[in-house]
């Protein structure tokens, strides 16, 4: 096994510098806070889905760096969309699962209909969530702004949507 040239860390991958000392290597992202103080998400983690569990793995290695069961192994998660500093995603089940991207932890949790007949949306800052004849609206945090019965909107996989941009003078 090789050691990173970097920080001598063991290095399984045999690169030149291990996963942590090669973010500056990293094309993808720059992590240093901005003027405003706020650091920005980490974007070197995809998210995967297999067995009723989420994945991240990182990507200049494919290491797993957190995991979550979101369900039973014989739960589908069927969709998965990343959203700023949060992974959604929808199970077979009925629930959509807010999870940290950093940590992999669960933030919330919110019911829809059972079955692969919805959809998911998230645009300015709001979560649609399409499910048999109804379209929720939570906000970020999982609380449910509104509902509203809209006949046979789940029953695809995509949502369409149409939100306005605002108006700049």
């Amino acid at each position: 096994m090789a050691m990173c040239g970097n920080c001598g860390a063991q290095n399984p991958a045999n690169a030149d510098r291990c996963g942590s000392c090669a973010a500056d290597l990293n094309p993808l992202a720059s992590y240093a806070p901005r003027e405003d103080g706020v650091t920005p998400v980490r974007r070197d983690t995809i998210v995967t889905a297999a067995q009723g569990k989420l994945y991240g793995l990182r990507v200049l290695d494919g290491v797993i760096v957190w995991w979550n069961q979101l369900g039973p192994e014989d739960d589908t998660i069927f969709e998965v969309q990343i959203h700023e500093d949060r992974v959604y995603a929808l199970t077979m089940s009925g629930q959509i699962f807010c999870i940290d991207y950093a940590s992999g932890r669960t933030r919330w949790t919110h019911p829809t209909e059972p079955g692969a007949d919805a959809a998911l949306m998230i645009v300015a800052g709001l979560v649609f969530v399409a499910h048999g004849d109804t379209l929720d609206c939570l906000n970020t945090h999982g609380y449910l702004l509104w509902s509203q019965l809209v006949p046979g909107i789940g029953r695809r996989t995509r949502i369409t949507l149409a939100i306005p941009k605002p108006y700049q003078s």
